[in-house]
């Protein structure tokens, strides 16, 4: 259709709708004006501006169905800037405001909803530019408590505040805010509230928009608020007023205000000296010290003395998080908080002095590790009045000398106060103070219904001295059993027999049941006191050998482990078995520790039995029919609590010791410890040589590798040696199945050389990077790219050494194709050698990465450290999301850069983005991660069909790491060429973090790998185990539920494919693999009384069969250390590492044009440094130049810093930017001290510690006035000048409205309570009509007036000769005019469109007054027209109705039947077509009879 037909139609429905009177066809012409709008943009055609003209007068329509259509109709037309702004020429947005405020009943629901979509369509539009009666009223609805539409408010006006805070502001929509902060019924909004106030607080040209002394203090003043009675509102005030400061306390933005305002954090101070007796202090007091001990738990001081010993710092660089507690640590040793702390400490009976003492010597120990000694480390450490207190020889002061001596000698010993209870046990969540079995320092490991923390501990089958020493410093107290009376005098007893008698040890072994009677009733053996013997004094070789030649209890002990016994190899594995398995462990480690003992021929021959029966299970053929005979998968073996009865001779069937099942399930496993026990010694090794052919154990191994079904003994194989430097045959043997084996295998090999890596106790690491670095190396280039991640990123953490890293360019050579971008991260570390710069320009790897970091690499590392930041701090908040702006930057990570509160799941160990540290390993990390490899996991898995039948799948689980994103780093296939390519190099797809599963690999009967087809509308069920253990049958049923993981057909609708026939699916707990169009084969399992369908349908009709390959159970990896954020490798920053790579960046110009970025004004912002300083630099004679360049957005800017950081934190990129002509050091030195942009401060503050890790650099920063902590590793440097440097220079207030140049509305007369008869009565013709009214409705936003001007109003509303002003369009828009202006309740603004003003007349004509400007300057001329005008229609009706002894009733009722005439009628039933639908989709039959 033509645009004139267009329009045609166009006028045609608008003349229509302007002379019908029926409201069904109104309706309906008001649909086709909504299609018609869908079709084209009205907005272009003639006659625009006529239909709203039109929909205007509709909009006072009686019929609320009319004005609903109306609203819709109007929210449909407006699409764009130009038809935005014809809306409001005619003031159209006025109407909307009067039907968005109508009462908060059923019946004005749909109509206030329409209007509420009418303002979000203005929003989205141009926020800029929305009118500020529209933004009045939805912040007036915000604060009324009970209104449905408040958090729809409240929410766009958060928005709307990031876009345009100044009408936000001139609105009073910040305070309105700040209440709904503090409001128990927005707490799980108040966290976006408080973000989005120190978002308008970070930048100069918003912060002009808020006041801080005012809107901050409005939230600290519940802490001050001593006063006021005890209530529930006030306590949940308080809940919410603490949240919100903790959030404003984590971020660079709330500290600077904070410590600028002299009433800020000094208020908070002065709390803590309040006397106790004060009232409604304790409760302020507790809330302050629980802040301080949540900020200062980021760091610990233990953990800076460790990582100092360990060399961290040096290795992984300096941790961001050391920066921010600095800074708060400043922000209050400035606002006077350690005198206050020790007079506390100091105070006999306070409750408080106890935390304040811990809280004391906390902040002490950092300072002392953190802070320059000069001058910080002198005052804090001085404490003069503790000390004159202690000192003090005042025969009156007697009791605080005692006190203060005490208090010294806790803060010296480093040991906490009272009762044995660290106050900060519930803040710092250190390693060891949890009491809780399922949980480690807030971790909770109890997953699928397995305590793994406990079955991982308890299955130790270390000596007991290594595992309770872990007990005391890493794990938590395991719950006590009945035994634990007897245990504990076995402890004490321990401790006696070391020096006892031969008559005592002689009796204990009695006791033991080994050596008496009964000793073939291995059941009634006391394995505790067999144990703490070979702990103990067995555990001396001579006395050992004494007690072999004079008694029988070795020899007992090692007939029952060998395999031809069926005793120890029977037992089931659980946890009460477990101390079988320490007494073996053991035994074969005291025989082992001499050679008398090791050759002794018992041992040997048990020795012999075990490698034998080893050697015959490696070379028997995978045949399912030989052997044992399988049974169903889910079946289980009990608890041997009677070794007679259970693995006697009566018993039917037997399993081979080494069998699948049995290694599974059995005791059977543990033969691969003793073995690796054997043969990690020097006299065991010797052992097996004797026993076996020379070199024929391992030669009989080597090719175990080319059976698939002998993976299960490969793992166990692996797992249990210990490839130290004495066992040459080990590391070959790894060596040819790392490189020949299955890709299962190959997984398990990978993930085995993680933990040999993360095992300092053993010798392995002495050359591990001559065979370690190769065998992963030779993985990268594997075709299964799982494979190679894992590899790689084994090898990411290997390279932490500089002798590996140097090993793996010059030997290895590596090539990364097969794995792409997931290897940036591991080449940015070759680019730190100069040998790996030279490796790199060979491939062409160095250029092409530098235009995709000056692409995108810059920003996308800048925001990875500000997440990472940001996720320091999980404790539930959510970041609000705003648009994005080219000229803006609303990221709310730019002013969080501290870390502000998010709901986050938890880091685990590892990397972030392509390499940022979200926490440090601890021992007890690496302990648990080992014993994860060493369990029996076992997985069953079982196919339930529609018909109920069940179908049982055997699978073999082991252990995987896989890095955490690996899955959106494979080839991706081309659907219409079916060809694979490579993915894009995108960063973000760099591996972040290890996710631990246990892998259940789907398998044949005869164990070799085959995935299970399936079929249409067939459940899958897999259930995760670990050996034999099962639930209480109490808690059977919650048990199963927990652990059983589901994958239902609807489930496998959301299948992902990540390479060419292989997908995958993610659920709550587990990943399923799958693969498609597998070649039919005859070795397929049968499924019998099943119809077989096709599962997926594919391209061209084809079905595409699904067949089940692997079950994965994620795994939770406890991290018992705080959460740390270190730098990952930045392209720049190791380019610039070495001379080669900083000519390399010199050529290119990326460091000048990072300079002139830094150099460069903010987009839309003023705050210059050089125009701050530029009359300073005058006097001084400053010859510098301020370089002119275009205007740069805040992440751009932030970028070039953080890549200036990283280049300059080396001697060689230091001196790079040095011989730069101008003086960015200098520059930001200069905004870290003054930039009016605080989170720009604070990105500054990371970069000037960065700066400081090299001499050169600290030697021109000390001269720039900064100071540095005593470790320079850290990176920390503080400003002499700590005042002006957490000063924040206060800004022109201008968010008030009163001063805005649109205010023009003003009265001449406005009524006073108990003024002169003159000024508050009408004249006698009325001439001053108008102004009373206007004057009497300006009282209704005030509350001593609202009362009398109110009756006022109703008063004249009665009088015949007043009440026309109350039916005039020109009145109402005077009245529109002033309620725009002035600040009226909602509930006054209500009852003046409602009651006062709720009969207007309105035509077309009438309401032409609404085509004037609304904020015109003539308005006190207008108001005296209008009187004029009204005065003579009046005089007019009086000429014509000379009766003026009229009633006002009767003429009110004379003046509604003349309404009612021009309103549609109120009897007929209007509604709307049945295929028409509003702009949600929601189609409306009847809305209203």
């Amino acid at each position: 259709m033509q645009k004139a037909d267009l329009s045609t139609r166009l006028a045609t429905l608008t003349s229509t709708l302007s002379s019908t009177n029926e409201n069904i066809k109104i309706n309906k012409l008001l649909q086709e004006i909504i299609d018609l709008s869908r079709v084209v943009s009205i907005s272009r055609l003639d006659g625009f501006r006529k239909i709203l003209e039109t929909l205007r007068v509709l909009c006072f329509d009686s019929e609320k169905v009319i004005r609903t259509q109306c609203l819709r109709a109007v929210r449909y037309l407006v699409t764009d800037e130009a038809s935005m702004l014809a809306m409001l020429q005619l003031n159209l947005d006025l109407f909307v405001v009067r039907t968005l405020e109508r009462p908060n009943k059923k019946e004005y629901k749909l109509e206030r909803v329409q209007a509420l979509k009418v303002v979000m369509r203005l929003l989205e539009i141009s926020p800029m530019k929305i009118p500020r009666s529209l933004v009045q009223s939805m912040v007036l609805i915000m604060s009324k408590k009970d209104d449905d539409l408040r958090r729809v408010c409240l929410d766009r006006i958060r928005g709307l505040a990031f876009q345009n805070p100044g009408v936000v502001a001139s609105t009073n929509g910040i305070h309105a805010m700040v209440e709904a902060i503090l409001d128990p019924s927005c707490g799980d909004i108040a966290g976006q509230l408080t973000m989005t106030l120190l978002y308008l607080l970070d930048q100069e040209s918003t912060r002009r928009y808020i006041r801080p002394s005012v809107h901050i203090q409005h939230i600290l003043s519940v802490f001050t608020d001593t006063e006021s009675p005890e209530t529930q509102e006030k306590e949940a005030r308080r809940v919410a007023s603490a949240k919100a400061l903790m959030i404003i306390m984590r971020s660079w933005t709330g500290i600077f205000i904070l410590a600028s305002d002299k009433v800020g954090l000094r208020s908070l101070v002065d709390i803590l000296s309040l006397p106790a007796s004060f009232r409604g202090s304790s409760w302020s007091k507790d809330a302050v010290f629980m802040l301080l001990l949540q900020i200062l738990s980021v760091v610990k001081s233990e953990d800076l003395t460790t990582h100092k010993a360990k060399g961290i710092w040096k290795s992984m660089g300096p941790n961001l998080l050391h920066s921010y507690v600095v800074m708060v640590l400043l922000a209050f040793i400035q606002s006077g908080l350690v005198p206050i702390l020790a007079e506390i400490g100091m105070e006999q009976g306070q409750e408080m002095s106890s935390v304040a003492t811990n809280l004391l010597r906390e902040i002490l120990h950092l300072s002392a590790d953190l802070l320059p000694s000069d001058p910080w480390g002198a005052q804090l450490n001085a404490l003069p009045s503790v000390i004159n207190c202690a000192a003090s020889l005042d025969s009156k002061r007697v009791v605080s000398r005692v006190l203060a001596r005490d208090m010294l000698q806790k803060m010296s010993t480093g040991q906490y106060d009272v009762d044995d209870k660290d106050p900060f046990q519930d803040d710092f969540q250190g390693p060891h103070e949890s009491e809780v079995t399922p949980e480690l320092s807030g971790y909770n490991t109890l997953v699928h219904g397995l305590d793994l923390e406990a079955i991982a501990m308890q299955s130790d089958s270390a000596p007991m001295a290594r595992v309770q020493g872990r007990k005391q410093h890493h794990m938590p107290r395991i719950v006590t059993t009945s035994r634990s009376g007897q245990r504990g005098q076995l402890m004490a007893m321990h401790r006696r027999i070391t020096t006892s008698s031969e008559e005592v040890v002689n009796r204990l072994m009695a006791e033991s049941g080994v050596v008496g009677n009964r000793t073939r009733e291995y059941a009634t053996w006391d394995w505790d006191k067999c144990l703490y013997l070979l702990e103990g004094p067995l555990a001396n070789p001579q006395y050992l050998q004494s007690v072999m030649r004079n008694t029988r209890f070795c020899k007992r002990l090692l007939s029952f482990i060998k395999p031809s016994k069926h005793a120890f190899s029977a037992m089931a594995w659980t946890l009460s078995n477990m101390r079988v398995v320490k007494v073996a462990c053991q035994l074969f480690r005291v025989l082992c520790l001499s050679k008398e003992t090791s050759e002794s021929k018992i041992f040997s021959e048990c020795v012999r039995e075990i490698l034998d029966e080893l050697v015959i299970e490696a070379t028997r053929s995978s045949n399912p029919s030989s052997g044992s005979t399988s049974r169903s998968p889910t079946a289980s073996v009990s608890s041997a609590t009677d070794l007679n009865a259970n693995y006697g001779g009566t018993r039917a069937r037997r399993l081979r010791p080494f069998s699948r099942e049995s290694v599974r399930e059995r005791l059977a496993r543990e033969y691969f410890t003793l073995v690796g026990i054997v043969t990690s010694s020097r006299h065991g090794a010797e052992l097996v040589r004797q026993c076996k052919k020379p070199g024929s154990f391992y030669s009989d191994l080597y090719n175990l590798y080319k059976d698939e079904s002998k993976d299960y003994l490969a793992r166990l194989i692996l797992s249990c040696f210990s490839y130290g430097n004495h066992n040459k045959n080990q590391r070959t043997l790894l060596d040819i199945w790392v490189k020949q084996g299955s890709v299962n295998l190959r997984k398990f090999a990978v993930s085995h050389l993680r933990v040999l890596l993360r095992d300092k106790t053993q010798d392995v690491l002495s050359h591990f990077w001559q065979w370690g670095v190769r065998l992963l190396a030779s993985q990268l280039g594997h075709s299964n790219e799982e494979l190679g991640l894992a590899a790689l990123s084994v090898l990411e953490e290997v390279c932490q050494d500089d002798k590996c890293l140097e090993f793996l360019i010059k030997f290895c050579k590596p090539r990364f194709a097969n794995i792409g971008a997931a290897a940036n991260n591991l080449q940015m570390k070759f680019l730190s050698k100069r040998s790996g710069v030279q490796y790199l320009q060979q491939i062409d790897w160095i250029e092409q990465q530098m235009q995709l970091w000056m692409a995108e690499g810059n920003q996308k590392y800048v925001e990875a450290v500000e997440n990472a930041l940001v996720g320091a701090f999980d404790t539930g908040m959510h970041i609000p999301k705003v648009q994005k702006d080219s000229t803006r930057d609303p990221a709310l990570s730019a002013y969080l850069s501290t870390g502000a509160e998010v709901k986050a799941r938890k880091p685990e160990y590892g990397y972030g983005f392509g390499g940022i540290h979200c926490s440090i390993r601890t021992e007890y990390d690496d302990y648990y991660f080992a014993r994860l490899h060493r369990l029996p996991w076992k997985v069953s898995i079982s196919l339930e069909y529609a018909n109920r039948s069940q179908y049982f799948i055997l699978s073999e689980a082991f252990v995987h790491t896989v890095p955490h994103i690996a899955q959106t780093v494979y080839r991706r296939r081309d659907s219409k060429r079916g060809s694979e390519r490579e993915s894009e190099p995108m960063m973000a797809e760099t591996p972040s973090g290890l996710e631990t599963y246990i892998a259940a690999i789907v398998i044949a009967p005869n164990g070799t790998p085959r995935p299970q087809k399936l079929v249409d509308g067939v459940t899958i069920r897999a259930q995760l185990s670990v050996g034999s253990l099962n639930p209480p049958a109490k808690q059977k049923s919650a048990f199963l539920r927990r652990f059983e993981q589901v994958c239902s057909p609807n489930d496998r609708q959301r299948l992902v494919e990540i390479s060419c026939g292989r997908c995958f699916l993610e659920t709550k707990h587990a990943r399923w693999n799958f693969l498609k169009n597998i070649p039919a084969k005859k070795s397929i399992r049968k499924q019998t009384a099943i119809r077989k369908t096709s599962a997926v349908k594919g391209h061209g009709g084809k079905r595409d069969d699904l067949y089940l390959e692997s079950v994965w159970f994620k795994i939770p990896t406890p991290n018992s250390s705080n959460p740390v954020v270190c730098l990952a490798p930045h392209f720049f920053g190791e380019l610039a590492k070495t001379a080669e790579g900083c000519e390399i960046l010199g050529q290119s110009g990326h460091v000048l044009n990072f300079i002139h970025t830094v150099l460069a004004p903010l987009a839309g912002r003023v705050h210059s440094v050089d125009e701050l300083d530029e009359k300073n630099d005058a006097k001084n004679g400053s010859e510098e130049k301020t370089f002119q360049s275009e205007a740069v957005t805040a992440i751009e800017q932030r970028t070039a810093l953080w890549s200036i950081g990283q280049i300059g934190s080396s001697e060689t990129g230091f001196r790079l930017l040095t011989k730069q002509k101008i003086n960015v050091i200098k520059h930001i030195s200069k905004m870290a001290m003054k930039c009016p942009t605080l989170s720009m401060r604070g990105t500054c503050f990371y970069i000037m510690g960065l700066l400081s890790r090299t001499p050169s650099a600290r030697r021109m920063l000390y001269d720039l006035g900064w100071r540095f902590s005593p470790n320079a590793e850290v990176g920390i440097v503080i400003p002499k000048d700590t005042t002006s440097f957490l000063s924040v220079k206060a800004c022109e207030y201008r968010g008030s409205w009163a001063k805005h140049r649109s205010n023009t509305f003003g009265l001449d007369f406005v009524p006073i309570k108990n003024a002169p008869l003159s000024q508050t009565t009408l004249k006698a013709d009325y001439s001053n009509c108008a102004q009373v009214i206007l004057g009497h409705l300006s009282n209704l936003c005030n509350s001593v007036t609202i009362k009398p001007s109110l009756n006022e109003l109703r008063r004249l509303r009665k009088d015949p000769r007043a009440r026309p002003f109350f039916l005039s369009a020109d009145m109402m828009f005077q009245v529109f005019r002033m309620i725009t202006s002035y600040d009226f309740q909602l509930d006054a603004r209500r009852c003046v469109f409602d009651e006062l003003f709720d009969h207007v007349s309105v035509s077309q004509h009438s309401l032409k007054v609404f085509d004037k400007d609304l904020h015109a300057t003539n308005v006190k001329e207008e108001i005296q027209n209008l009187n004029k005008s009204l005065l003579a229609a009046r005089m007019s009706a009086e000429e014509k109705d000379p009766d003026p002894l009229i009633s006002a009733p009767s003429k009110e009722k004379k003046t509604r039947k003349a309404e009612s005439k021009l309103h549609r009628p109120k009897f007929c039933v209007v509604g709307f077509n049945s295929n028409s639908s509003d702009g949600d989709g929601n189609r409306s039959q009847s809305m209203e009879k």
